[in-house]
């Protein structure tokens, strides 16, 4: 088992490196960067806390869900901004050693106005950001998931219209108190393009560590590579006050913003709530509401 999964790994590296190699572009996919509850934000996105959130990272990690769970996370962002909203829903269906998850996530922003080159006004218009991730986990040993999501990414803006298809891998190892996460996204894409030039959607290889320190507290830590880009990190942890209420904080590099919320299981009710300040913008809140049958 060891043997498989070191080449495994080889075979995510090995992947990025030769698609990599062939893309030009990836430069309208920013916005898909805030997908995710409000844990796994409150938490620097590396340590929500608990496996139905892999729905949003890597989705190995879906394969320890026993139980369909459906959720739902709204966000307002940037406190006094009005005319962008956020929200996503998701769905988990575990049958056997299968776990399948079906995330959609939606990004508008209303009443942009719109100038031409010589700065005359040519009235407001509308932005729109969507996707669709299918995601299947399944479950190796006790000690190692995999994963794989396909993806649809859609961006609107005027007239212009962006489509993606992508095609991920990743791999969840726990051993002991420590649990390692790989996930290699957009390793094949679709190119698309809003007027002359096609692009792709980066690579992106996100290799992630959560540690138990105590029963109750969880810390981790992420590095990110992505094409084009260059090297990020992300840090967090998750403290369990009382028996189903937990304290989140963490730090996404990317964007200099400081994070922090909690949430509570009430019977089988989950809530979450996320608190995070922009460098240069306002606060941005995030609710997340879920269900476990």
């Amino acid at each position: 088992m060891k043997k498989k999964l070191i080449l495994f790994f080889i075979f995510l590296m090995i992947s990025s490196y030769y698609v990599s190699a062939k893309n030009y572009g990836g430069t309208y996919g920013a916005v898909f960067e805030n997908i995710g509850s409000a844990g796994y934000f409150s938490s620097g996105k590396i340590c929500g806390g608990c496996k139905v959130d892999y729905i949003y990272h890597n989705p190995a990690g879906l394969a320890q869900n026993t139980r369909i769970n459906i959720g739902s996370t709204y966000a307002k962002l940037f406190n006094e901004i009005d005319g962008i909203k956020e929200h996503d829903i998701f769905i988990i269906f575990p049958y056997k050693k299968i776990v399948s998850g079906i995330l959609y996530y939606n990004f508008n922003v209303d009443d942009i106005r719109g100038y031409n080159d010589n700065a005359q006004f040519t009235g407001n218009y509308s932005a729109k950001s969507q996707a669709l991730l299918a995601n299947v986990g399944y479950n190796i040993n006790d000690k190692l998931d995999l994963g794989l999501r396909v993806s649809y990414y859609q961006q609107k803006i005027r007239e212009y219209k962006l489509d993606n298809y992508t095609l991920s891998l990743g791999a969840k190892y726990e051993f002991n108190k420590l649990i390692i996460d790989c996930f290699a996204e957009n390793l094949f894409s679709t190119k698309s393009s809003g007027r002359k030039t096609k692009e792709k959607l980066p690579v992106k290889i996100d290799i992630s560590t959560n540690y138990y320190v105590l029963d109750d507290l969880i810390i981790g830590v992420a590095l990110e590579c992505e094409e084009n880009y260059g090297q990020d990190y992300r840090a967090g942890l998750k403290y369990a006050v009382f028996r189903d209420i937990y304290l989140n904080a963490g730090y996404i590099n990317s964007s200099k913003i400081p994070t922090v919320g909690f949430s509570a299981k009430i019977m089988n009710i989950k809530f979450q709530y996320g608190l995070s300040k922009h460098k240069d913008l306002d606060l941005t809140h995030k609710f997340s509401l879920g269900y476990e049958f």
